[in-house]
């Protein structure tokens, strides 16, 4: 320890700082390096997690825009896709359907001014129908601003009366899915192209490999492909 001349300790001795060696600063990088490998998975499973919420949550408001519709309407839901006869649709998709009857708001619902904002009532400004995990809507008559799609085996030939089944926790209202905003789901459905998105009217299994489904008494389901029932699109089927 470096003395003055009078014995004492020097202030610059004392107040003197040991650098860190390299070899010190390769180890603290290693493990900061560490412990971000850690952490960052379990991050982007509770990012994944949020979005996947927000999802079910958007399903669970889209049903009281359904409740909204049936209120004006006898009773009746929209059909799933439209019905076309020569070159004009005389039934509208349950999207364009519902903008007209007054039970969602957007900017529009002709052919070339589509719905590029349906929003419930009073809801946020970003609106419902957009899933966290979604793809961007193209945007033309047949394609709309949603992530969500009503299936075509309960929905897509005739309207239907809210009381046409019996057992609404085991059918399908609203699924994720493509741009188009209907699925087109069957037994013989490749799970690999849903997964893949090929196709706008296929389900759309973004978040971790699943899917959210709405169901008709207002409830949301989390399913794999593999999970499906057959009769969860079709009202026929017991």
């Amino acid at each position: 320890m470096k003395q003055n001349q009078d014995g004492y300790i020097c202030e610059e001795t004392l107040t003197r700082k040991k650098n860190f060696t390299l070899i010190e600063l390769l180890v603290v990088i290693a493990i900061i390096a560490i412990l971000a490998a850690m952490l960052l998975p379990a991050l982007s499973q509770a990012r994944a997690k949020a979005r996947a919420t927000t999802c079910v949550n958007n399903l669970k408001q889209a049903n009281l825009a359904f409740l909204n519709y049936t209120d004006v309407s006898n009773g009746f839901y929209p059909m799933a896709r439209a019905v076309i006869s020569g070159s004009s649709p005389i039934a509208t998709r349950w999207m364009f359907t519902m903008l007209n009857a007054g039970a969602v708001k957007g900017t529009g619902s002709s052919n070339n001014i589509p719905a590029p904002l349906m929003l419930l009532k009073g809801s946020r400004p970003d609106g419902i129908w957009r899933c966290p995990e979604g793809a961007p809507a193209l945007h033309d008559y047949w394609y709309t601003e949603t992530d969500y799609g009503m299936p075509t085996g309960s929905f897509g030939n005739e309207y239907k009366k809210s009381s046409f089944t019996n057992r609404p926790t085991t059918i399908v209202l609203l699924s994720d899915s493509g741009p188009n905003g209907y699925i087109t789901w069957s037994p013989s459905t490749n799970p690999a192209e849903e997964l893949s998105g090929a196709s706008g009217s296929l389900i759309r299994y973004s978040h971790s490999g699943k899917a959210n489904f709405l169901m008709l008494d207002g409830h949301v389901k989390t399913l794999a492909p593999y999970q499906l029932q057959s009769r969860y699109f079709d009202f026929t089927l017991l």
